[in-house]
């Protein structure tokens, strides 16, 4: 009998949204074991079984090709460029610098005071 490499390794990393999802698949993947592992679930839902990842629907989640993590949030039609880890949020260079921030404020509190608003 193959003993799997999954042995003995924590059994969240074969969750899809863990943290270790990207290291379950490497294992899964370089696994003497590989051939026995899907026969012993059917069906496999949000996990990491034979090397592929699996949404709760059951259906083969691709791979972000720039950290390596299932895109759990694929629902089909084209693959995404990158997921939802990868993904930077774009913030405004005017609020950037201190000075900037500075300013911001202070043109806030004088709309403001025109308006006749309370500042927070």
């Amino acid at each position: 009998m193959i003993v799997g490499l999954c042995t003995g390794r924590p059994a969240d990393w074969w969750d899809t949204e863990d943290d270790g999802a990207r290291l379950a698949l490497a294992l899964c993947r370089a696994c003497p074991a590989l051939q026995e592992c899907p026969s012993g679930d059917p069906h496999p839902k949000g996990v990491v079984r034979a090397g592929n990842a699996y949404s709760d629907t059951g259906a083969v989640l691709p791979i972000c090709p720039t950290c390596g993590y299932p895109q759990v949030g694929y629902k089909g039609g084209p693959v995404f460029d990158t997921c939802g880890r990868c993904k930077v949020s774009q913030i405004p260079m005017r609020f950037v610098g201190v000075e900037a921030r500075k300013a911001y404020w202070r043109a806030r509190k004088r709309a403001a005071e025109t308006d006749g608003a309370m500042v927070s």
